[in-house]
């Protein structure tokens, strides 16, 4: 019961606090799953891609498709979560200070490998990402 009262309370706190941002929308996404859980470690620990060459190793290493997307870093970026669970959420705010929050919810299993879900959006107001300074990176 005791457990269950602290759960409810930082559920609580987080939905309070993220309640003044807005949920951006992304401008192309895409999901999936690979059975190679090891390819997971191409994925980088800040949860975002802001230069061509980034994107290139993690598209060519996890085999997503012989259409790359074309992305604009100097405009664009690639938010992106991973889950060794079931099914991703990915879940992308910005506060009114520019801080974008990039969060994935993943549901668990025991299938191999790992989830994925991967989205362009747009780099514009963006000033810190999950509380970490951003620049944009214009030149690769």
């Amino acid at each position: 019961m005791r457990y269950s009262l602290i759960v409810i309370f930082a559920l609580l706190a987080f939905v309070s606090a993220n309640a003044e941002n807005k949920t951006v929308k992304p401008i192309k996404s895409w999901n999936g799953s690979l059975d190679d859980a090891k390819l997971s470690k191409l994925a980088p620990t800040t949860n975002y891609i802001n230069t061509a060459k980034e994107f290139d190793k993690l598209w060519e290493g996890w085999k997503l498709g012989k259409e790359k997307p074309k992305i604009d870093f100097t405009k664009q970026l690639v938010v992106l979560g991973t889950t060794s669970g079931g099914r991703g959420n990915l879940r992308i705010t910005i506060s009114e200070k520019g801080d974008l929050k990039v969060l994935f919810f993943g549901t668990r299993d025991f299938r191999p490998g790992f989830r994925y879900e991967i989205a362009i959006i747009s780099a514009e107001g963006i000033k810190s990402i999950n509380g970490k300074e951003y620049k944009r990176k214009e030149i690769d």
